[in-house]
């Protein structure tokens, strides 16, 4: 298969038939890196729900729906359940949260008192703000929007945008978008700390890196971020979260269910609803939280969530490909799109290839 952005771009002008063709430097780099980044997501898309393809068979329903999108299969292994201010309980999502799988949860039941939440979590978030310092048309390197851009933590410089020496000029806002990828791509690798990008825990900051430490910061100490620029320091605004959970517990594990979140005060007043509902507990999904349906005789410590995480961005600037296997399949549908914006004569000669392939 393909292994390289090169390679990519190759296999979609052999699709085009652009080879020693007049129109062959007529599609930027970019705009290739885009219709692949689509087809990606299409793939994705179609492969993970039977209702989206002609063979009507989604994740998990065939070896070849298995084998099409395991390499976006991810676990994260006991979410804590936390309470909030009405009572509701869930878990938050992972970073890199794409689609539903499957799960379970830790169940405690007893027909008589049931634990309450009394542990506290503390989260540390710092906000740091990423928008164009503006001087006016900048004439040289060192005068530009992100020119220099760099993240400490500690004083300690732990991402460096000049580590990336095929990217496009920094001073244009164009940029941005880039440099935002990158950032959550690389950083989100370390384990002492997650960095979102507007939102966190349904928490919105417009045009802001939210980086967040695990929930023992405040035992292991506070750790400072800050992001250089255009020769401009920008310092976090600092915010403690402290969420409730629950202590240690006997637990038994149990599948969840996961409903939509209009259908989940349905069966509020279901006897027999409610009577079982802790053999398949029910979940719901909202913003980045997943909120967990308690009963009167049980309550959930906590959840491991089986998922698809989002595909990897292809860049053509840094040689960046995505975690699936970019096969003929993905460069087919690539060609499709881009044939159609084209107006290409071949376009429905491909259309009607790729539908006997998936």
């Amino acid at each position: 298969m393909y292994n390289t952005v090169k390679e990519m771009h190759i296999a979609l002008d052999l699709a085009l038939q652009h080879i020693d063709s007049n129109r062959k430097q007529s599609i930027p780099e970019e705009f290739k890196d885009m219709v692949l980044n689509y087809a990606v997501l299409q793939f994705v898309e179609t492969r993970s729900s039977n209702k989206t393809n002609i063979k009507r068979e989604g994740f998990g329903d065939s070896v070849k729906r298995e084998d099409d999108l395991r390499d976006l299969k991810s676990t994260a292994p006991n979410l804590p359940v936390y309470t909030n201010e009405n009572n509701k309980k869930f878990s938050i999502l992972p970073y890199n949260y794409y689609k539903f799988v499957s799960g379970g949860g830790s169940v405690k039941f007893s027909k008589f008192e049931l634990p309450k939440p009394t542990n506290y979590s503390h989260y540390i978030c710092q906000v740091i703000k990423f928008e164009p310092i503006k001087k006016g048309s900048p004439s040289k390197k060192d005068d530009g929007f992100y020119n220099g851009f760099v993240i400490e933590l500690d004083d300690k410089v732990i991402f460096n945008i000049s580590d990336y020496g095929n990217m496009p000029s920094y001073y244009t806002e164009d940029a941005k978008f880039m440099i935002i990828n990158l950032v959550l791509e690389q950083l989100n690798k370390r384990k002492d700390f997650k960095v979102y990008w507007e939102n966190w825990n349904n928490i919105y900051k417009q045009d802001s890196f939210i980086f967040i430490q695990n929930v023992n910061a405040i035992e292991e100490g506070f750790r400072h971020f800050r992001i250089t620029y255009d020769n401009q320091i920008i310092l976090p605004s600092v915010e403690v979260h402290k969420l409730k959970s629950y202590p240690y517990l006997n637990t038994s594990p149990k599948p969840i269910v996961l409903s939509d979140s209009e259908e989940s005060y349905l069966d509020s007043d279901n006897f027999y609803s409610k009577r079982n509902r802790h053999s398949a507990v029910q979940v719901y999904l909202e913003g980045q939280r997943l909120y967990v349906k308690e009963g009167d005789n049980f309550i959930v410590k906590d959840i491991t969530l089986s998922y698809l995480k989002k595909p990897r961005l292809i860049n053509h600037a840094t040689n960046q490909t995505c975690e699936i296997t970019v096969n003929r399949e993905i460069i087919d549908l690539a060609a499709q799109r881009l044939k159609a914006y084209i107006k290409d004569e071949g376009y429905q000669h491909i259309v009607n290839e790729s539908q006997t392939i998936e």
